[in-house]
């Protein structure tokens, strides 16, 4: 009956509601199975893959598997005296040392890691190690330096830039100053002493040009100062300052305009003339820096030169309305001198500008004079229309500056000379620069002399 149950229940688990089958287990065709093992006969966990095997070397820690279990379950007798050894082998130190028990300790670690890092420097960012070594050494050498030097070295001192001859070099050197270098030639004290000297003379003055606007720099009683001292300090030829005038012309037409007055000469007059008017005081000769003054003139109404240019409409009527002008923009500066005027003509005789013309001048006085037309001696310096010597008189000399410019170099118009060329004409400058000559009654530019002192 047993056999036949058992047979029975089998046969239900197979799914079998009845009929025919086996009774005995051992006999079923699908027995059950875990982890691929069959269940038949007695498996141990092992065998369905439920445990691994526990050996001396993967043993549990006390702290999870109890002893007695242990014993019992895991391992013989044997293997938990061996566990137990070894356990007791890795006990850990609170805080480990090179001589303790410590696992890692004992097995090195701790000497190449704990001790290791004692020769480790924290990091620090922006920093890193000297590919040279500093020693105590070299410290206690800098120590040394820093604890020896002077407050004020000198080049006997202690102070290391001067015991190493840097101070000393550092003393033979000048501050870098921007837009300056050493010069190729030696600037000495005499050269300067010598070139002060010589600045000091106006026949100096009269061979250097500058053509320096002067306007905002100076005023006018200013460079009277400057002139009166007698050096010219700071005053050239060339140099200018522009004026305003204001002329009441000959016909009553009132004219402002603003000229600038250059320096043409300095001294020119200085213990010139037949008597002593002004004291020899030192003085400049200014000219119009243009062709002039804005305004045209006749040298006389008609084409004549009777009279010579002393008797001229242009020294008698036109210059004395711009010699008012100027004495007001001068501050009372404007000197007057005395100097050689033609004052006749003989319209006889032949004129020392050839080419057949006649008329030449033929007498002088001395003059005191605020303002004069220049002569073509004073301009180009010599004569080329000049009638005669009484065109020339005291006034024999080139003004020094005409060495360095030309007669139009600041105004391409013509202006009137007063040297006699002929009966009928006086010399002038024209556009171009040529020394030209013009009928009396033609108009041209006023530029005059004028001395400032």
């Amino acid at each position: 009956m047993g056999k036949q149950h058992d047979a029975l229940f089998a046969a239900k688990l197979a799914g079998s509601s009845g009929g025919g089958g086996t009774s005995d287990y051992t006999d079923l065709a699908n027995k059950p199975k875990i982890n691929g093992t069959t269940l038949r006969g007695d498996k141990s966990s092992t065998d369905l893959g439920l445990q691994a095997e526990i050996t001396a070397n993967n043993k549990l820690s006390s702290d999870l598997v109890d002893d007695t279990n242990a014993t019992n379950l895991f391992v013989t007798s044997d293997e938990k005296t061996t566990w137990n050894g070894k356990q007791n082998a890795l006990s850990f130190d609170s805080v480990p040392t090179e001589n303790s028990t410590n696992p890692v300790t004992s097995g090195g670690v701790y000497a190449f890691v704990v001790q290791g890092l004692g020769n480790k420097v924290d990091k620090v960012q922006g920093k890193g190690l000297s590919t040279e070594d500093y020693t105590t050494a070299e410290k206690n050498k800098l120590a040394n330096i820093d604890a020896n030097i002077d407050s004020t070295p000198t080049s006997g001192s202690t102070h290391p830039v001067s015991s190493g001859g840097v101070y000393d070099a550092l003393g033979n050197k000048v501050d870098k100053v921007s837009g300056k270098g050493l010069s190729t030639e030696d600037f000495t004290a005499m050269y300067k002493a010598w070139l002060d000297a010589s600045m000091q003379s106006p026949l100096n003055h009269n061979g250097i040009f500058r053509g320096k606007d002067l306007t905002n720099i100076y005023t006018i009683d200013e460079m009277y100062s400057m002139i009166h001292s007698g050096n010219f300090d700071d005053l050239f030829l060339g140099d200018y300052i522009n004026v305003s005038i204001t002329t009441t012309l000959p016909d009553e037409t009132v004219k402002t305009e603003t000229v600038g007055l250059m320096i043409a000469v300095f001294n020119p007059y200085y213990n010139v003339g037949d008597k002593v008017v002004n004291p020899p005081v030192p003085h400049l000769g200014l000219i119009p820096r243009g062709y002039g003054f804005a305004t045209a003139a006749k040298m006389n109404e008609t084409n004549t030169t009777t009279g010579g240019y002393l008797n001229s409409y242009m020294h008698q009527t036109v210059l004395p309305c711009y010699a008012n002008s100027l004495r007001t923009a001068l501050n009372n500066h404007l000197l007057s001198y005395r100097t050689i005027l033609s004052n006749a003509v003989n319209t006889s005789t032949p004129s020392m500008a050839g080419a057949g013309i006649t008329g030449a001048a033929s007498g002088w006085e001395w003059t005191t004079v605020e303002l004069q037309l220049m002569n073509e001696v004073q301009v180009y310096g010599t004569t080329v229309w000049s009638s005669s010597a009484y065109d020339v008189g005291v006034d024999n000399r080139q003004l020094p500056v005409f060495k360095f410019i030309n007669p139009v170099h600041f105004g391409r118009l013509t202006f009137w000379l007063r040297s006699v060329v002929s009966s009928t004409g006086f010399a002038f400058c024209n556009s171009y620069g040529c020394a030209n000559n013009y009928v009396a009654s033609d108009e041209s530019y006023v530029r005059p002399l004028i001395l400032f002192g």
